[in-house]
């Protein structure tokens, strides 16, 4: 099996998923977006030449604030699996870096790896979470919370 020795580097896009939504839950909550996080230095082929970013959905947001129901019925969409895209069609918002405490040039031929690398992502995403945010639509543009960097 052919290897690639890499340092993971996580940014976050959002992605708007407002045309798959009913019409009753988008006339309540405006536009809405999930907010996923990747690995840049990452990609895939899918059957196809071009290269695409493995996502992982965090959240999701809505442009206004949405009751309780329609928000659980929402946040039914980031309890789904890994989804894919184009890696030209992907604008990170922000930077995270490396989330590896000890990983820096990992090989991901070795299952051991691939394993914690997919649980250590799990860890950050809950942990991000729950601590609110990281970033928010508001005034026509996104916004970053503090502990992040703007993606260039």
């Amino acid at each position: 099996m052919d290897t690639k020795t890499i340092t993971p580097d996580f940014k976050l896009a959002a992605f708007e998923q407002t045309e798959y939504w009913d019409k009753e839950i988008t006339d309540e909550v405006g536009r809405i977006w999930v907010v996923a996080i990747y690995d840049n230095s990452r990609h895939t082929h899918l059957c196809e030449f071009t290269p695409s970013f493995e996502l992982h959905p965090m959240y999701t947001y809505t442009e206004n604030r949405a009751s309780d129901y329609t928000e659980g019925e929402i946040n039914t969409w980031k309890d789904r699996d890994v989804f894919y895209v184009h890696t030209h069609d992907v604008k990170p918002l922000c930077n995270v870096g490396n989330i590896f405490v000890d990983i820096e040039g990992v090989q991901f031929a070795d299952p051991e790896i691939e394993s914690e690398y997919d649980e250590t992502l799990q860890d950050y995403i809950a942990e991000s979470t729950c601590n609110g945010e990281p970033l928010w639509y508001e005034d026509g543009k996104w916004h970053v919370d503090s502990a992040y960097e703007l993606a260039a």
